[in-house]
C-alpha cells in the first residue's frame, strides 16, 4: 500500500508541476485555504484550479488505460494457468503407482474397505464406479462381493440378485438383521432368496424375528459349508425354539456358535464336540451340556440371564471338586457371573473378562480359579462398574497381566438417573488407580507399573470426562520413575465434548513420542463394536 501511494504522489507531483511553475506562491495558497471552505474562489484562483482540474482528467484516462491493458494480460495469464491445472490434473494419473499395482493387491486393498453389500452406497458397488479400471478389478474379484448385509427395513432385491451373481461359486457370509417394524414380506423373500444358495453359506449372523422363524425350515440340511453361526432370537417364541435347533443338524462344519436370549437349546453332541468358539445368553443348563463336551474350545462368553430378569432362574449352584468343566484349549473367556469359574479348569487361559457390579467381591473365586487352572493371566477386561479397590486388588496380586480394559456399563445396574453419576465415578476413580503421580501424593503402592495396554470405554450417558485426568495418568505412566512400559491406550466414550486445546496438543505430544493413542468421544462413535471385541462378544448383529 506504502509504494502504490508513493507512486500516485509522483504522478501527481509530475502532472502538476507546470501549472505550479504558472501559479505564485499566494495563488496556491489561496486555493489550499479554498478546498476547506465553501468561499467563492479569486479569478487567478479559478484559474489555476480549472488548469489543475484539466490536467488531472488526462493523467485518470492515460492510467484508466493503462489498467484495462493490465487487466486484459491478468486475464490471458489466468486463462494459461487454468489450462495448465487441468493438464496436471489429466496427466498426473497417468504416473500413478495405482496403476501398476497388480490387480490381487489392489482387490485385497478394497476388500478390507468392504464392510457389507446392502444397498447403492456399499463398498463393492461404489468403488466399481470409480473408473473402467477398478470396475475391472471388482468385478473380477468375486470374493469382494461375498458379504450380504441386508436390514429388514432396507432391502433392495434387484442389487441383492445382481451381487448373488457376482459372487459366482465362493464362499458366503449373510448378517440378516430382521425388522418386527418393517413389512415381513420382502424379508421373507429375500431369506428365501439367499436361502437358494445356503450350500456355500460360510457364515450367518441372523436378528430372528418370528415372521422369519418358518423360512427356517428352508435350510434343513443345506449348509453344509456353514462354519460360524450368530443368531439374536429375543423376539422369538420359545416354542419356535426347535426350528433354530433344525439349524444344528444342518451344519456338520460348525465350529464358531454364538446365540444371545435363549431358554431352551438343544445341541448335537457331535456337533458340540467340535466347537472351536462359543458365545451363548442362557440357562445355567445350557451351559452346562455344552461345557460337558465341547472339549475344544478356544473361546467363550458365557452369559447368564439376570435374576431379576427371570423369575425362574436360580441361583448358581455350587460344584462337587469331581464336577468341573476341564478346557484343556481355553484361551478366552467371559463371564457374566464369576461364580462360573468355580466350574472350570483351563489350564492355557490367557485372557479373561468378568462383569462385575459395585457389591461383587470376585477375588477368593478368581483366585482360586486360577490357582487351580495353573493359568497365567495376560489380559483383564472388567465391565459392568467395579469398585476401583477391587481393580486394584486384582491387578496388583496378578502382575502378569500386562493389558487392561475397563467397561463402564452401569446403566444395567442402577436406574437410567443414578447410571449418570455411577458411570462418571466408576470411569474417574480408574483414572486416578492407575495415575502413579497420584499413588506417590497418597503414598499407596503403584498398581500394575507393567501395564503395556490400557484402554477405558463406555456407552454409558455420562456428562462430561475428565480429559486432564487421562492425560495425567497417561504421563505418570511413560515419564515416572521406571515406567516405560505403557504402549498403547485407548478412551471410547458418547461424551459430547471434546478435550480443550491444551490438553488435546499434550495427548498429540505423547502420540508423537511413540504412544499407540486413541480417544474417540461422541454419538458417532461405535463403541458397541469396541465393546463386543473387548468382551468376545458378536460385532456384527447383536
Amino acid at each position: 500500500m506504502t509504494s502504490r501511494r508513493s507512486s500516485c504522489g509522483t504522478l501527481r507531483d509530475r502532472d502538476n508541476s507546470a501549472i505550479v511553475a504558472l501559479a505564485n506562491p499566494i495563488t496556491i495558497a489561496g486555493v489550499r485555504r479554498l478546498v476547506g471552505s465553501n468561499q467563492p474562489p479569486q479569478p487567478a484562483e479559478e484559474t489555476y484550479v480549472r488548469a489543475l482540474l484539466s490536467r488531472n482528467r488526462a493523467s485518470e484516462d492515460r492510467l484508466t488505460e493503462e489498467q484495462s491493458k493490465l487487466e486484459a494480460r491478468l486475464k490471458d495469464i489466468e486463462s494459461e494457468r487454468a489450462l495448465l491445472v487441468e493438464q496436471r490434473e489429466e496427466h498426473t494419473p497417468i504416473i500413478s503407482p495405482l496403476r501398476r499395482m497388480p490387480w490381487e493387491l489392489l482387490a485385497e486393498i478394497i476388500s478390507w474397505a468392504t464392510l457389507g453389500c446392502a444397498g447403492d452406497d456399499a463398498v463393492p458397488w461404489v468403488l466399481a464406479r470409480v473408473s473402467h479400471h477398478w470396475r475391472g478389478v471388482a468385478l473380477s474379484h468375486h470374493s469382494l462381493w461375498s458379504t450380504f448385509r441386508v436390514e429388514g427395513g432396507r432391502i433392495n432385491e434387484m442389487m441383492l440378485e445382481e451381487q448373488i451373481k457376482r459372487t459366482q461359486r465362493i464362499p458366503l457370509k449373510i448378517h440378516f438383521t430382521g425388522s418386527d417394524y418393517a413389512d415381513p414380506i420382502p424379508q421373507q423373500r429375500v431369506f428365501l432368496m439367499l436361502a437358494n444358495h445356503s450350500a456355500r453359506w460360510q457364515e450367518l449372523n441372523l436378528a430372528l424375528t418370528q415372521a422369519l422363524v418358518p423360512c427356517l425350515g428352508s435350510l434343513q440340511g443345506s449348509l453344509p459349508s456353514l462354519k460360524r453361526l450368530r443368531i439374536q432370537s429375543a423376539g422369538v417364541e420359545v416354542e419356535t425354539q426347535d426350528r433354530i435347533d433344525s439349524l444344528f443338524a444342518a451344519a456338520p462344519n460348525l465350529v464358531d456358535f454364538g446365540i444371545h436370549h435363549t431358554q431352551l437349546l438343544t445341541l448335537p453332541p457331535i456337533l458340540t464336540s467340535q466347537l472351536t468358539s462359543y458365545r451363548v445368553h442362557g440357562p445355567w443348563q445350557i451351559h452346562q451340556r455344552v461345557l460337558e463336551l465341547a472339549s475344544k474350545l478356544v473361546e467363550a462368553r458365557i452369559t447368564l440371564p439376570r435374576l431379576d430378569d427371570d423369575d425362574d432362574e436360580q441361583p448358581l449352584p455350587s460344584p462337587a471338586s469331581d464336577a468341573r468343566y476341564r478346557m484343556d484349549h481355553l484361551q478366552r473367556i467371559h463371564v457374566s457371573d464369576v461364580k462360573i469359574l468355580e466350574h472350570l479348569v483351563a489350564p492355557a487361559l490367557a485372557e479373561i473378562s468378568l462383569y462385575l457390579e459395585g457389591n461383587d467381591a470376585p477375588l477368593d473365586c478368581l483366585s482360586a480359579f486360577i490357582s487351580r487352572s495353573s493359568c497365567t493371566i495376560r489380559r483383564l477386561c472388567l465391565q459392568g462398574s467395579p469398585q476401583s479397590s477391587i481393580t486394584a486388588e486384582i491387578l496388583n496380586r496378578y502382575p502378569s497381566i500386562t493389558n487392561f480394559a475397563l467397561v463402564v456399563d452401569a446403566a444395567s445396574a442402577a436406574g437410567f438417573g443414578d447410571s449418570v453419576d455411577l458411570s462418571n465415578s466408576v470411569l474417574h476413580s480408574h483414572f486416578g488407580l492407575l495415575d502413579q503421580w497420584d499413588v506417590d501424593l497418597r503414598e499407596a503402592p503403584i498398581v500394575s507399573p507393567q501395564l503395556t495396554d490400557i484402554c477405558f470405554a463406555t456407552t454409558d450417558p455420562i456428562s462430561f470426562v475428565r480429559y486432564r485426568s487421562f492425560l495425567g495418568m497417561l504421563q505418570s505412566r511413560r515419564r515416572g520413575p521406571g515406567q516405560t512400559f505403557l504402549r498403547a491406550a485407548t478412551l471410547l466414550t458418547s461424551v459430547q465434548h471434546p478435550p480443550d486445546f491444551e490438553t488435546q496438543s499434550a495427548l498429540d505430544a505423547l502420540q508423537d513420542a511413540g504412544l499407540n493413542l486413541s480417544v474417540r468421544y461422541g454419538a458417532h462413535v461405535d463403541v458397541g463394536w469396541r465393546i463386543n471385541h473387548l468382551t468376545y462378544g458378536t460385532p456384527w448383529v447383536f
